[in-house]
């Protein structure tokens, strides 16, 4: 019976949700165990969200800056089709422009970072940046956490989402 148990705390545990596999690991501890969160896109690949160091952030900050100082025009705000777009219902609620847009993304420093990520999109391939910044629209007195998803593809830094978050943003730099 003891040695059944034994086997059966070392087995590895995996409970699926729609969109997150969730590995729990055993520890040393009967009691304790580390979680690691592999997500997959839609063709299944996995990727691994990461946090970049203070050097890497400031580094991309950096170039989002000089593509952006060069012209706005390198600013290229994705339009959704497929799904609902929150960055263009956040613009209209809110009277945001693409200028608007610009200057915030500029305003951008390390401390508002969040986490960096693979693309899941298989036509665009490379890493988007994730920032949260706190935000006041023109048409609205209220402040606004904003989830900020940016890439950088081809000589130009591409949003992929400008709008309220959802969930709590974790800045960890």
């Amino acid at each position: 019976m003891k040695k059944q148990m034994n086997r059966d705390r070392l087995a590895w545990l995996k409970i699926v949700t729609i969109d997150t596999i969730y590995i729990v690991f055993p520890s040393c501890s009967l009691y304790n165990s580390y979680t690691n969160r592999i997500n997959r896109n839609r063709r299944g690949t996995q990727y691994m969200k990461r946090v970049a160091s203070k050097t890497e952030v400031g580094r991309v900050i950096s170039e989002v800056f000089s593509i952006l100082n060069e012209s706005f025009k390198n600013l290229v705000i994705l339009k959704r089709t497929h799904s609902e777009d929150k960055t263009k219902t956040f613009m209209d609620e809110t009277g945001l422009d693409h200028k608007m847009i610009c200057e915030e993304i500029l305003s951008l420093n390390s401390l508002n970072y969040s986490y960096t990520d693979k693309d899941k999109d298989p036509k665009r391939k490379g890493e988007i940046w994730i920032f949260g910044k706190v935000f006041n629209p023109p048409l609205n007195d209220l402040s606004t956490e904003v989830y900020i998803k940016i890439k950088l593809q081809g000589g130009r830094v591409v949003c992929l989402s400008f709008h309220p978050s959802e969930y709590a943003i974790n800045y960890p730099i």
